[in-house]
């Protein structure tokens, strides 16, 4: 479902810190996307090195809070989420969808 809770991994803190998520996906061929996005609290997500959504205020985590549209390359896309948390529970979603909001089949790097 693409929710990682981060207050449940060993070693984070719980008031006042920032997490860095990263994830390298691959696609048969390039098409249009949806990466949707949620977060607890504040959130920036780049695609390919660009910033391409920011979310700058206290929120509870969901799935789907946010949608950016974008052009995603045949082959290998690195994508870099960046969580602010100021207190309690915190954690981040990715969803990465075709534009009618279908999940994409992509190979993801594990290593």
């Amino acid at each position: 479902r693409g929710l990682l809770n981060l207050h449940e991994v060993e070693g984070l803190a719980e008031t006042s810190c920032v997490a860095y998520l990263y994830a390298e996906v691959g696609l048969p061929e390039a098409c249009d996307a949806l990466l949707k996005l949620g977060s607890d609290d504040q959130l920036l997500c780049w695609l390919g090195g660009a910033r391409i959504h920011a979310f700058k205020a206290n929120r509870g985590l969901a799935a789907d809070q946010d949608s950016v549209e974008v052009k995603l390359p045949k082959g290998p896309s690195k994508v870099l989420l960046k969580v602010f948390n100021d207190g309690g529970p915190w954690g981040a979603c990715l969803r990465i969808t075709d534009r009618g909001g279908k999940p994409l089949e992509f190979t993801q790097r594990t290593e």
